[in-house]
């Protein structure tokens, strides 16, 4: 074995390779090093092994203006750009990604073939004193809809109901963002529209009917609102274009191929196939529905005529759109309205629940919740529609989309991990030391200070996974510190089974300068150490106190955004446990304003407005952390104090 400079090796390798083969059987790296000597030499590996890329995550607020730019670059006006951003970043937000900021490029494409007009004058034309009609002149179907409902709600505040056709519109996203455009103002929102065919009449097994969605929202009173988005097909023809291209399978049940035929296979469905209706004959018959109130009614295209939005670039597409607004007090009072809504969610909520459910929820209810989780964790995208957005932005000029990793992992599956360098008091510390894969990165980021290993004095251990203790052997003369209980579990772990490098912790666990920390201790001036269990059993959070604010270092008892928001942990001995133990962090979070968590696996951030926000790696401090796939693509992210 080379040795680095400084480093007196006294254990072996194996017991790593005992935990890259546990993680290859249980799937968490796809590819095996051949020999120890791999994980040691992680470039030459790296070659061999597969890069495995988690989502990437946007602020929602940062999509949106990523969306904007780049339709004021194509020729929207600034207030359309904004709209049309709006609505597919709210899609995504709700966890319709379907229709989300990743189809953008596709408008885009209509717009420089003069398939979308980017700049209509648009006038809704009163036919009555309570229904209207719209030419949408070719316009983004978000600009058109959004148009209609505005003058809908406008007829119902004076009438009570208010309808708006729309024809020669395009393909307008998610439906619900009409329907609550209306609701959101104490509106009843009833949306229709027609499509593309992509469903065939029940009974035939040619495609003639659109995905078409129908969307109503309601407001509640004290409780939640009713909110209905859906299609009559199973499952939207851009759920199967998103498993194409990912790469995915779809499952039975979701497509015909052009025969007629059962298949899994997105790209065989998309090649002429079908999508199928809900419930039969009564899915199609909804789907002519809206061929009638979105199509026949509107003046717009029908029966198979509308034009397909992703494939077919010979002619605009002439959606036509049924946009409804009422008033909810129409027939009983606000107040009887309001009380008869919240006991039908009541009743709703206390239904027993059936075998494999663990609660009956209400229309609506996952996407609010879904959205209200993504606006403090970010935006998730998928790498590939990332690609997709970042070329779409450097054809135009523009800075690419600004956002942040959810979960890498680097070199076949061995993730890089938070390393916290400290100085302080005359001595310099490590918050945890990364794994093997992560030596060569951590002494050159040591040479750019100054730093060689030796100069290390204490190396704070938050728990006794490989990621975060394998390279405590490179700090032999450090005080090492390890929580008390996490030690003594480490050494009873089965070998070979757990992320534990065995035969490292049994060599600490002996080590001259091992201190096993207890609850509450100052392990370092001005850092306390606080029992965090969950990840593993004797889990520890580094607690420094500073002047103005704490930081709080985590570990993997929140390994990320993610986490930390959703209070739901992976690679956990006890769920419940790690959410007590997350509603611990939150706690010391709060405490004090301007406080900073760092997690194990991701970059540090701040709260503002109780919403998690990363912090700009380019803020001045005395603590940094690093954080990336490789030496390349590391970060240095500064903390202020």
């Amino acid at each position: 074995m080379v040795a680095d400079p400084d480093v007196d090796y006294t254990t072996t390798p194996v017991s790593v390779m005992k935990i890259v083969d546990f993680m290859y059987k249980v799937g968490r790296i796809k590819k095996k090093p051949e020999s120890w000597k791999d994980m040691f030499f992680p470039e030459a590996y790296a070659a061999k092994a597969d890069t495995i890329q988690g989502p990437f995550y946007a602020d929602a607020e940062a999509a949106e203006a990523f969306g904007r730019r780049l339709l004021v670059a194509h020729g929207l006006p600034e207030q359309d750009a904004a709209t049309v951003a709006r609505c597919l970043v709210r899609a995504d937000l709700r966890g319709v990604d379907t229709h989300g900021l990743q189809t953008l490029p596709h408008y885009l494409e209509r717009v420089r073939r003069g398939l979308i007009n980017p700049r209509p004058d648009l006038k809704v034309e009163r036919v009555t004193p309570m229904a209207g009609s719209l030419d949408g002149q070719d316009a983004f179907g978000f600009v058109v809809a959004t148009k209609a409902m505005a003058e809908a709600i406008d007829m119902a505040r004076e009438f009570g109901v208010g309808i708006v056709s729309a024809r020669r519109s395009t393909h307008f996203g998610m439906a619900a963002n009409y329907a609550l455009q209306a609701m959101d103002l104490g509106f009843i929102g009833i949306v229709f529209t027609n499509a593309s065919k992509a469903m065939p009449p029940w009974g035939g097994r040619a495609g003639l009917l659109g995905t078409s969605p129908i969307a109503v929202a309601a407001p509640g009173g004290k409780e939640m609102p009713f909110d209905l988005d859906m299609s009559p097909a199973v499952a939207a023809r851009g759920k199967i274009r998103r498993a194409a291209r990912r790469g995915q399978q779809i499952p039975l049940g979701y497509a015909l191929d052009a025969r007629g035929r059962q298949t899994t296979d997105p790209n065989v469905a998309l090649d002429g196939g079908t999508v199928q209706p809900i419930g039969g004959p009564k899915g199609s018959a909804l789907a002519m529905l809206m061929d009638v109130m979105g199509g026949v009614i509107s003046g717009a295209a029908f029966g198979g005529d509308v034009r397909n939005h992703f494939e077919e670039y010979d002619q605009p597409q002439n959606v036509g759109h049924f946009i409804m607004a009422m008033k909810p007090d129409l027939f009983v009072s606000r107040e009887e309205y309001s009380a008869r809504m919240d006991t039908l969610v009541q009743r709703v909520h206390a239904s027993p629940t059936a075998e494999g459910f663990d609660e009956v929820i209400m229309p609506g209810e996952r996407e609010r919740r879904l959205e209200a989780n993504h606006r403090r964790t970010g935006v998730p995208f998928h790498a590939k529609e990332v690609a997709m957005l970042q070329e779409a932005a450097a054809k135009a000029g523009l800075p690419p989309l600004a956002g942040f990793p959810g979960k890498s992992v680097c070199h076949g599956g061995l993730g890089w991990s938070t390393v916290v360098l400290l100085r302080a008091h005359g001595r310099i510390a490590l918050i945890d030391t990364g794994n093997m894969s992560m030596r060569t990165m951590l002494l050159k980021r040591f040479a750019e200070r100054g730093l060689k290993p030796a100069d290390i004095t204490d190396l704070l251990l938050t728990h006794s996974h490989h990621d975060h203790s394998a390279n405590w052997t490179m700090f032999p003369k450090a005080r090492i510190v390890i929580g008390a209980e996490e030690l003594a579990w480490s050494l009873t772990v089965p070998w070979g089974e757990t992320p534990v490098p065995e035969l490292y912790m049994r060599e600490l666990d002996i080590w001259p300068t091992v201190h096993k920390a207890a609850e509450g201790e100052e392990v370092f001036p001005g850092i306390t150490a606080h029992l965090a269990p969950g990840h593993t059993p004797g889990h520890l959070v580094f607690v420094m106190h500073a002047a103005e604010r704490d930081l709080i270092f985590a570990g993997d008892a929140a390994k990320n955004r993610a986490e930390l928001v959703s209070g739901t942990t992976d690679m956990t001995y006890d769920a419940a446990i790690s959410r007590a133990t997350i509603d611990m962090i939150w706690a010391m979070w709060r405490k004090r304003p301007g406080n900073i968590v760092v997690p194990g696996h991701d970059v540090p951030m701040v709260l503002e407005n109780d919403a998690t926000k990363y912090i700009d790696k380019r803020e001045a401090a005395g603590i940094s952390a690093w954080y990336g796939d490789d030496m390349e693509t590391t970060t240095l992210f500064k903390l202020t104090l």
